[in-house]
């Protein structure tokens, strides 16, 4: 699963660029987000995981299912000729992917940061409000907190945002504390 959002960033990146320019990044996070959802429908998805069927073949089956749903309008070229880039590619399993990956970036881009917050209880208003005051003011933009609790926390909260991890955990703070004495013992 890491590979393929390796390998789907310099796509994703490279459609953002042109959406961006086009001023058409909404319409485009549509346009991937069919493609993500299609792409995991029972029968798309048997068909695209076909080692037997062509790339081009299952390219032309995917413009018909665009075209089935958009209508043959002339401003899908280019998503045409994303698909058909990706099948010559042999990279048609990625569509999720680049879709996960074009949305960072367009939150990015409104300066919107997804912050995923793991605590060991469900965390109150106050506490919520804190932490997005906080990250925002970090960040320089908006916080979308996305909450989850985990009891092997024993307390705190473990806050996940971009590349970073700040483990305000009891259960970090216990495992650093060993490692020290550890070290200490040694």
């Amino acid at each position: 699963m890491a590979q393929k959002r390796t390998i789907a960033r310099p796509y994703a990146a490279a459609l953002f660029e042109v959406a961006a320019r086009e001023q058409a990044v909404d319409s485009w996070a549509d346009r991937l987000d069919f493609l993500a959802r299609a792409s995991k429908y029972g029968a798309v998805e048997q068909m695209l995981a076909d080692p037997v069927l062509d790339a081009d073949v299952k390219a032309h089956h995917l413009f018909e299912l665009i075209e089935a749903s958009f209508g043959a309008r002339s401003d899908l070229t280019a998503l045409r000729n994303f698909v058909r880039l990706l099948a010559m590619n042999k990279r048609l399993d990625i569509f999720a992917e680049v879709h996960d990956e074009f949305e960072r970036l367009k939150k990015e881009a409104e300066k919107r940061h997804q912050v995923f917050v793991t605590s060991a209880y469900e965390l109150g208003d106050s506490q919520r409000n804190t932490i997005s005051e906080r990250l925002a003011a970090r960040l320089g933009g908006e916080v979308e907190i996305h909450e989850e609790t985990d009891d092997t926390l024993i307390g705190g909260a473990i806050v996940r945002y971009g590349d970073q991890v700040i483990d305000g955990s009891l259960r970090g703070r216990l495992r650093k504390l060993t490692e020290h004495l550890e070290k200490r013992a040694a």
